[in-house]
């Protein structure tokens, strides 16, 4: 499967989900989804949970990009 795909698949799976979020909390369009290599995102040393902040910094230039394109 290939990334436009995938990410697709993915909005579909959320289908339900998104319908009990509020219209903000949404991820229903493919350009909103991001697919990194498996392993790339940045990890706390103790439990391995994802660190928001770093990867909102690293990922920052492709988020903004992304939602620029929507608004247009």
């Amino acid at each position: 499967m290939d990334t436009d795909q995938l990410k697709l698949e993915i909005v579909r799976r959320m289908h339900s989900f998104n319908s009990r979020r509020y219209i903000e909390e949404r991820i229903s369009n493919p350009r909103l989804v991001f697919v990194v290599a498996s392993g790339s995102l940045p990890r706390t040393s103790t439990k391995g949970n994802i660190r928001r902040r770093a990867v909102e910094e690293t990922y920052k230039g492709d988020m903004d990009k992304a939602y620029e394109s929507l608004m247009l």
